[in-house]
């Protein structure tokens, strides 16, 4: 009976092991947590800095300056998770949650709705498919997928959802002059531009800085306005794949097309941080970048090219709400939208400001920094078209559209005057590490408006194809046992 009890003892330990390895490999495909914001939990961390949050109590966890953070434990590759978010908010009207990306961008997320209460007080009529909602000004269709069917000519306005349509400009003309951009763009970023009887001719200038390790092959596409690529090249590597060689030579890609159809066109420059475009050179006079921009002209990168120019910087966006970010301490300004300043005084947080309605004015005086916001960014008043359908942070209605869709549902107001959200994400390259996935919950102008917010229980489930058989999950726990081991 003892020797029973002694194998039973040392069998223990592994059992203990096998069964935490089960839990961990999840044969059934889903993984539930749920955090009060009082007891700690296994997958879900608290939220983070704890200096922007005020105690946690029954009453939940008020957000003190946004954005905060926090993690969710992530054992095995998942392809879904959704997030469920109890809060209480006085004078919020946005408020998001977002997923970190895989990147070398530390402000990598992929922002989604919790609430948008500008959205939420439209009193015209809706119809709802999933995460989908249609708001009509004229109530014309049944159902989402009836408009999405019949949108093409009527005036419709976009939130969180990236609908497509085709785009002419009466009296287009093209231009005999050619345009360049000297200042230094870093990364990736991606272009709109109009071509009518004309080449889609362009010409960028570019070095590797080889800053981080690896290879820095990338991606050119050009494609058209359904995102179809018509013209695809692949940039190699400079050869260097460590991060001590210093700055490549400076290099060219060239893109010329003719006989194209006109209409919009979309040029997408999907590298990473470590290559800069020191030039863009170009036929057409209607030049547009999409949602962000990363502005270079500052001394941090005059190690690599000494005679860089490091003079302010002016811009222009049509983006109701910029987001701006720097890595480096040259990089920390006041930036001003519109005359109004913007002190970035910490290096890898976002900062954020409300821009006028239209164009607004942009201008970074000792530049490094990256631009974000649900827009168009120009770096001149002649480059300025806009073919996007009207993208849409805060909704007024006296906007010249009948129709609004939305990948977003307005949340679930409890009893007690609570609210309830929840949003979905892909985790197709999120950014997983250490096990972990990042959350933000961001909430602009929180503290300049006065507003509260506080946080009451975070639900989070993630999901991914079951297992086959019994079989199949022990021949994953053998391998992760010996992998341990």
């Amino acid at each position: 009976m003892i020797k029973l009890l002694r194998n039973l003892v040392a069998l223990w330990p592994l059992v203990f092991f096998g069964a935490a390895l089960l839990y961990d490999l999840n044969p059934g495909g889903q993984l539930q947590a749920s955090y009060d914001l009082q007891s700690d939990v296994p997958l879900i961390s608290r939220l983070f800095p704890a200096n922007r949050l005020a105690g946690a109590s029954t009453d939940g966890q008020r957000v003190l300056q946004e954005p905060v953070y926090f993690d969710l434990r992530s054992p095995q590759p998942y392809q879904k998770a959704r997030l469920t978010i109890s809060y209480d908010n006085q004078g919020q009207s946005l408020l998001q949650l977002g997923l970190k990306m895989a990147g070398e961008d530390d402000w990598s997320y992929q922002l989604k709705p919790l609430e948008n209460s500008t959205l939420d007080s439209l009193d015209w009529p809706k119809v709802t498919a999933g995460q989908l909602t249609l708001w009509q000004r004229l109530n014309k269709f049944q159902s989402v997928n009836d408009f999405l069917a019949n949108y093409y000519d009527l005036d419709v306005a976009a939130y969180n959802f990236d609908l497509l349509k085709p785009y002419l400009q009466t009296g287009y003309q093209g231009s005999n002059k050619r345009q360049q951009i000297d200042r230094l763009i870093r990364g990736n970023y991606s272009i709109l531009t109009y071509v009518k009887n004309e080449t889609l001719d362009w010409q960028f200038k570019f070095v590797d800085f080889n800053r981080t390790e690896g290879s820095d092959e990338f991606q050119v596409t050009v494609s058209d306005w359904q995102r179809q690529p018509i013209w695809q090249e692949t940039v190699s590597d400079d050869g260097v794949a460590d991060n001590f060689s210093g700055i490549s030579s400076e290099r060219t890609v060239k893109i010329n097309l003719t006989d194209l159809p006109e209409g919009v066109y979309r040029l997408e420059w999907a590298a990473a941080s470590d290559i800069f475009t020191t030039q863009v050179e170009t036929s057409q006079h209607l030049i547009a970048f999409e949602d962000q921009l990363y502005l270079a002209n500052n001394q941090e990168y005059q190690d690599g090219l000494p005679a860089l120019d490091t003079s302010p910087t002016t811009v222009y966006s049509n983006a109701g709400t910029l987001g701006f970010f720097t890595a480096h301490p040259l990089g920390l300004q006041t930036v001003t939208v519109d005359g109004q300043p913007l002190v970035i005084e910490k290096i890898k947080e976002q900062f954020f400001i409300t821009g006028q309605d239209g164009l607004s004015q942009i201008q970074t005086p000792l530049n490094d920094v990256l631009i974000r916001g649900d827009g168009l960014f120009y770096f001149d008043r002649s480059h300025v078209f806009n073919p996007e359908v009207i993208k849409l942070k805060n909704f007024d209605p006296t906007t010249n559209v009948d129709y609004v869709i939305a990948d977003y549902r307005s949340p679930e107001l409890r009893t007690d005057g609570s609210k309830t959200a929840t949003v979905d994400f892909d985790l197709d390259g999120a950014d997983i590490k250490s096990g972990s996935l990042r959350f933000i919950l961001s909430a602009p102008n929180l503290q300049d408006q006065g507003n509260l917010l506080t946080v009451k229980k975070i639900e989070a489930t993630l999901y991914k194809p079951p297992f086959d058989s019994w079989q199949q999950a022990l021949t994953l726990i053998i391998n992760k046992f010996f992998h341990v081991l």
